[in-house]
């Protein structure tokens, strides 16, 4: 097991290290090691339901809004800002192509080809309207492709924990967790699982020096 990518990848879901985690990849093997030693006095600890879905913290939140759950902020004032929101928000963009897709079917885009140039040519009260749209959708409830979003892009905590163990193979292998992706067709049910015993993988852990822990979480992730 590499220590120093072992530490990138605990870095990468907010793990809090004994080293700037900007300084890992530079870092002497001495600063490595007394970051492990830190880490392993007090090691990262995942969360594990009934079922077996791994998360990364204690009681998966499930938030109320898309922008909760998605980290998004509103777009800016006028065209340019909202244009360069909408490149810069990929779950923002897909919504406004909907927008320009209903728009298209009803005739009210003019000679657009896609929703770009329809807002680049649009006038003020179409800027406001999608603007208006996208605040809407933003503070509307998350819906199941909105988690599978967050959880396929590190943004929950059972997507945290789904990106450690996919980036840790080795580790994922030794403590038998498997890495779902859609449990069935057409599921939306992404995450990590540990398929044994928590207390087993524990004394695993442990015996192998190894500093991550796992406790049970009854709330249900």
């Amino acid at each position: 097991m590499n220590r120093r990518e072992f530490l990138q990848s605990l870095a990468a879901i907010g793990t809090a290290l004994a080293i700037d985690p900007r300084a890992l990849a530079s870092a002497s093997e001495t600063e490595i090691e007394a970051a492990w030693a830190a880490l392993s006095n007090e090691p990262r600890i995942f969360y594990v339901s009934e079922f077996g879905t791994i998360s990364s913290s204690f009681g998966q939140e499930y938030p109320t809004t898309r922008q909760q759950l998605l980290g998004l902020s509103a777009p800016g004032e006028g065209k340019e800002a909202l244009i360069s929101y909408l490149d810069d928000e990929a779950m923002a963009e897909r919504h406004v192509e909907s927008l320009f897709d209903n728009a298209q079917y009803e005739g009210d885009v003019g000679d657009a080809a896609d929703w770009r140039e329809w807002l680049a040519n649009g006038d003020d009260d179409l800027i406001d309207t999608v603007a208006w749209e996208i605040q809407r959708w933003l503070e509307d409830h998350a819906d199941e492709s909105d988690w599978e979003y967050a959880d396929l892009h590190g943004l929950s905590d059972r997507g945290d924990a789904m990106q450690f163990f996919r980036n840790e193979a080795e580790i994922a292998d030794l403590f038998d967790i498997t890495i779902v992706e859609g449990d069935h067709p057409g599921s939306s049910y992404y995450a990590a699982e540990l398929r044994g015993d928590i207390d087993e993988a524990n004394a695993l852990a442990e015996a192998q020096k190894i500093p991550i822990r796992f406790a049970f979480d009854g709330t249900g992730c």
